[in-house]
């Protein structure tokens, strides 16, 4: 969360400057319609344009033009978001978490919401964080910039040898109900990634709450 390289890498990562520069050295605009996501597009990089004997290399000078542009792009984008000093940028002002239930703008659900908080990670760290958002320079007040929607929802380490020292967490909480002292009981375990002990034992097991139907 206190990286400054972060703040540049990701957002420059989500302009998709490979699209741009396939569109232009092809001269076919339709490339430029197509999602980041498009599958084997948003594989391309540096190094697949570079490769020797690639036909690519012809489009060398046309590609760092692209990757300069976008670059400068972000970079001005960050500093609307953080300011002109670069020494005080952090990715987690820019990155955030939070968790809503669907119900959560009435009245009786409204507790059930986490967040908004820093995280670090990202789709190609071991703490996998994806985000989706308007991006720094871009995001309006109160709105989050690069904002996480998925992660590990649940983590879960266990010793084969001593199942006993089997150990998890839950990204939200361990209950979905409304008012339950479990809704959110984990979130900020996880968020530290740290974890609780699993009781796989009905004897070891800790009551907190029993649920009964009525008639």
């Amino acid at each position: 969360v206190n990286s400054v390289a972060a703040c540049i890498f990701y957002p420059f990562s989500d302009q998709f400057w490979q699209r741009q520069f396939m569109a232009t050295a092809l001269k076919d605009h339709l490339i430029s319609l197509l999602p980041a996501a498009a599958p084997g597009l948003n594989r391309f990089d540096i190094a697949t344009f570079s490769k020797p004997g690639s036909p690519w290399l012809s489009h060398r000078e046309l590609m760092h033009s692209v990757i300069c542009e976008e670059m400068c792009t972000v970079v001005g984008l960050v500093r609307q978001s953080l300011g002109d000093d670069p020494s005080g940028w952090r990715w987690g002002d820019l990155h955030q978490i939070a968790f809503a239930h669907r119900l959560s703008k009435l009245a009786s659900w409204e507790s059930m919401t986490a967040g908004p908080d820093e995280t670090g990670g990202s789709p190609t760290t071991l703490g996998m964080a994806m985000h989706m958002g308007k991006g720094p320079g871009r995001a309006q007040a109160g709105e989050i910039p690069c904002r996480v929607y998925h992660g590990p929802a649940y983590r879960l380490v266990v010793d084969l040898g001593d199942t006993s020292q089997a150990r998890f967490v839950i990204a939200g909480g361990n209950g979905g109900r409304a008012g339950s002292p479990l809704a959110i009981n984990h979130y900020a375990t996880w968020l530290a990634g740290e974890y609780f002990d699993l009781r796989l034992a009905r004897d070891d097991a800790e009551a907190i709450e029993t649920w009964s139907f009525g008639n």
